[in-house]
């Protein structure tokens, strides 16, 4: 004869799996021992993100809690009838269940972040990509541009990312924030800026704020930069401060407006390869030129297009499907 298990001890046996299968003497219904076993069933799906330790998913997590805390609303309290033990357990199980739902949801949004890469690559004149910062900083990122960055630093005021292509800055104020180049490095505290850095060349634009620029290769000091000025340097050349245009706030390109000031042709043609997804050759008879205007991405390509040969004197010849060449005008064959 079989003896008894307390109620109790039966439900301890049977989360641990040493409960018969036939003892059912402990449930009050099988219709218990089906929910509870669903939700333990549940549960054991859950599981931490892989890509961050147990600290770095706990800070991140009071991040962000405290960044999307709010007044809630308190509730009237309804009473419920007395639940059995085994009901009550099973009740406070579901709850663990989707607590872990939850923080899989909070940590979800930071997995990705987590992952050290975010970019933006296409598709071509979508809206550019707003991505908010472990710190609540902000950054928008331009087409065919990434960061790259470990989550888990951050937690402990080390805040500093790696960034390839474009991309726009709202720094919270804070410990020094830095943003790493293959040509400089940035350096701020709390401010606005923007970096471009594609091809050898790269260009920062302070919007608010103060921000320090060390250029790799350079023997110069630090650029310290306030609003309105800008720093533009090419691998092999000498770096260029220049005064540029801030009264809007943010950079053109985050609106679709792209605006040059005696830029290379080359730079000029490669962001409207960028944004309309086409192919550009430039003669090379032409190479040499520097354009001052602007081009506006809800525009038409073609409208754009005959826009920049008229200022620059230039015609195009379509090649195949989504491909030009443009040589000086007059010059066809």
């Amino acid at each position: 004869m079989s003896t008894r298990i307390p109620k109790d001890d039966f439900l301890a046996h049977w989360l641990v799996g040493q409960a018969e299968a036939t003892d059912d003497q402990a449930w009050e219904n099988r219709e218990q021992e089906d929910q509870l076993r669903r939700v333990v069933e549940a549960a054991a799906q859950l599981n931490v993100p892989a890509t961050r330790s147990r600290e770095a998913a706990w800070a991140a997590l009071q991040s962000r809690i405290e960044a999307e805390s709010s007044p809630v609303p308190v509730a009237k309290v309804r009473s419920f009838p007395r639940l059995s033990s085994l009901m009550r357990v099973a009740a406070a199980i579901a709850l663990l269940f989707v607590a872990g739902l939850l923080v899989q949801r909070w940590l979800g949004d930071d997995a990705a972040l987590s992952a050290e890469t975010i970019s933006k690559a296409t598709p071509a004149q979508s809206s550019p990509l707003t991505l908010t910062l472990p710190d609540a900083s902000e950054v928008v990122l331009n087409d065919l541009s990434a960061i790259h960055y470990e989550a888990a630093s951050w937690a402990d005021g080390h805040r500093s990312l790696r960034l390839e292509g474009e991309a726009f800055f709202r720094v919270k104020p804070g410990s020094t924030f830095s943003v790493e180049t293959e040509l400089g490095t940035v350096t701020v505290r709390g401010t606005s800026f923007n970096v471009f850095t594609r091809k050898e060349k790269m260009e920062v634009i302070c919007f608010s704020g103060e921000v320090a620029v060390s250029l790799n290769g350079s023997s110069e000091a630090a650029y310290v930069l306030t609003p309105g000025e800008a720093v533009r340097y090419e691998t092999g050349g000498r770096p260029q401060r220049y005064q540029a245009e801030v009264s809007a706030g943010t950079p053109g390109w985050s609106e679709g407006i792209f605006a040059f000031r005696e830029a290379p042709l080359e730079q000029v043609l490669e962001e409207m390869e960028r944004q309309y997804e086409v192919q550009l050759e430039l003669d090379p008879s032409a190479a040499d030129g520097h354009f001052t205007g602007t081009f506006y991405v809800e525009d038409a390509f073609t409208t754009t297009l005959a826009n920049f040969c008229k200022a620059m004197g230039l015609e195009a010849q379509p090649l195949e499907a989504g491909s030009f060449k443009l040589i000086p005008a007059g010059h066809s064959p």
